[in-house]
């Protein structure tokens, strides 16, 4: 059973595929960046931990109670005061974390200030998403306003680009959607029909934004940028 969940999830039955396969493919494109000792801020189940090749040490940081409910939590800690020393990570790795925070230049001070000179920072974050994780969802980021932020902090901005373009972010929204209000907590048989389409829907809204490639609004941003050196 867990071999097929895997598998489920890792697929387009996974109602939420087009997000998970977008974020993956737009990391996967800057993974030779990455280097050294890495923090993960707000890691999860450390689901990018063997995408960089080049990270020899791979630390993640979670808030306690993390609803992930992880085991391969390294610290528990508030990321708006993280527990180390100036300049100690070669990596900051943030992904899809920064919506949840209330204060946002706090968190870009904080992972400026624990980042080397020099050294990478990585960050996705959602663009157009439903709300989740309620009360604690405050924000969306255009483009923009990862810039902004990030200049306001003392990094130096390399490339700021989208995880997929409009159709692909339709598709994602549609299929969400779809499960939420149609298949979750649904008995097996009529969830499995819910699924079905959802892998449907993705499929062809997939086909349509790999036509029209990355343009249009998008689910995510992802910001890579470095340190500069005082």
């Amino acid at each position: 059973m867990e071999r097929i969940k895997r598998i489920l999830i890792n697929s387009y039955l996974n109602p939420f595929y087009l997000t998970k396969k977008y974020l993956y493919r737009g990391l996967k494109k800057i993974d030779s960046y990455p280097t050294g000792i890495l923090l993960d801020i707000g890691c999860g189940i450390k689901p990018y931990k063997n995408l960089f090749k080049r990270v020899n040490k791979y630390i993640g940081i979670e808030l306690p109670n993390t609803l992930s409910q992880s085991k391969v939590v390294d610290i528990y800690s508030d990321t708006l005061n993280l527990p180390f020393k100036d300049n100690t990570f070669d990596t900051i790795l943030c992904t899809e974390v920064l919506e949840h925070v209330s204060e946002p230049k706090i968190l870009f001070r904080e992972a400026t200030r624990v980042l080397k000179d020099q050294g990478t920072f990585v960050l996705s974050a959602p663009q157009v998403w439903g709300i989740h994780e309620e009360p604690n969802d405050f924000y969306r980021y255009t483009r923009y306003g990862l810039r902004y932020l990030a200049e306001q902090s003392g990094l130096e901005i390399i490339n700021i680009f989208p995880t997929c373009g409009f159709w692909g972010m339709v598709g994602q929204r549609i299929s969400s959607n779809i499960y939420n209000f149609y298949g979750k907590n649904k008995p097996t048989i009529f969830k499995v029909m819910v699924l079905v389409l959802c892998c449907i829907c993705q499929i062809m809204f997939a086909t349509l934004n790999y036509l029209q490639e990355d343009r249009g609004d998008t689910l995510d941003n992802i910001l890579l940028a470095y340190k500069k050196k005082n």
